[in-house]
């Protein structure tokens, strides 16, 4: 009900009294008098009252929306920066995860390396590399081995950390993925092909982990 419904319904009693009065009065009815004016001073005030509990009630629901609307606010500050807080937690995260894997890759260049001079190593020639090359090489197999072994147990290591290598030799030159660091006179290669990789590149979640090196086919003398 409205504060003018309930002004309009407290006026019509009032009239409804002050003519039953009348009609009391007039029929001569005995009985205990009725002061007219003293209950339609307490109408008055009731309405008053009325009125002012209407008018605290609105202020105080005005209060609880805006408590309601800073708490909304504040709560949504809240998750809003949660979320930016796990979002740098998990950014900073994955770069400690790719500064980690490119210092495997560091390993892994030293061990494939070492694996390529242990098998391109031979014994010696001659009386004395003949009596010493069964042993000799019996020792540069055993060192091939483990050192091949270790480079298998890396791969698998990378590969479980969607860490893959980027293709180049005989690609054209991409320079989001390598980096010339040769340019080599070849003219069965076609201009800016890649014709050497010099050091590996890689890739982890598609997204470039170390850029490849590469030898970059001219022709003619001119750089590609």
């Amino acid at each position: 009900m409205t504060e003018e419904e309930r002004d309009r319904l407290v006026s019509d009693f009032a009239d409804l009294l002050e003519e039953a009065g009348r009609e009391d009065l007039a029929e001569g009815e005995s009985g205990p008098s009725v002061d007219l004016s003293t209950l339609l001073s307490e109408m008055a005030l009731l309405r008053n009252e009325v009125r002012l509990e209407t008018r605290q009630s609105k202020s105080a629901l005005g209060e609880l929306k805006t408590l309601v609307d800073l708490l909304g606010k504040e709560n949504e500050r809240l998750r809003r920066e949660a979320r930016e807080a796990e979002e740098r937690a998990q950014a900073q995260a994955r770069q400690g995860e790719r500064a980690l894997l490119r210092g495997v890759l560091e390993v892994r260049d030293r061990l494939e390396a070492a694996l390529g001079s242990a098998r391109a190593k031979a014994p010696a020639g001659g009386l004395w590399g003949a009596f010493g090359s069964s042993r000799e090489s019996g020792r540069l197999d055993g060192v091939a081995r483990g050192i091949a072994l270790t480079l298998s147990r890396l791969d698998d290591l990378l590969e479980s950390r969607r860490v893959r290598p980027v293709a180049c030799e005989n690609l054209p030159f991409d320079p989001a993925l390598m980096k010339a660091v040769e340019a080599v006179n070849d003219p069965d290669a076609p201009e800016g092909t890649v014709v050497r990789e010099l050091r590996k590149g890689y890739l982890m979640d598609g997204e470039l982990l170390r850029a490849a090196e590469v030898a970059v086919s001219r022709n003619n003398g001119k750089k590609p």
